[in-house]
């Protein structure tokens, strides 16, 4: 007999219970980013903050000229289960000038 399909859409109890947030290290900021966007303001950026939101356990040093994905960056790390890196704001940069933007704050490392 055919099962719906919805099924597979239900939280089971290994997903919600069993498995522990440092051994899933992707999902747990890629689920943060989620949550903490509620609070921020939506933009166009906001589901690719999200992607890399989960490569941030992957990350000695995350840059960034968006002050919401900062923000996002900053409240994430605060309850981490597992390392995210640190991060830091750069200067938005001028007609393709992303080296120059870079530069200062790699310099401080």
């Amino acid at each position: 007999m055919l099962q719906p399909a919805c099924q597979y859409l239900v939280p089971s109890r290994f997903g919600l219970y069993e498995v522990e947030a440092e051994h899933m290290p992707r999902n747990w900021p890629r689920w943060a980013a989620q949550t903490v966007q509620t609070d921020l303001k939506v933009t166009h950026g906001n589901p690719r903050d999200v992607q890399h939101a989960s490569r941030l356990p992957d990350c000695d040093l995350s840059l960034t000229a968006d002050e919401n994905f900062l923000r996002m960056l900053d409240q994430i790390a605060e309850q981490a289960p597992v390392s995210v890196g640190r991060d830091r704001r750069v200067a938005q940069p001028a007609h393709d000038g992303n080296v120059e933007a870079i530069q200062p704050a790699l310099h401080t490392l």
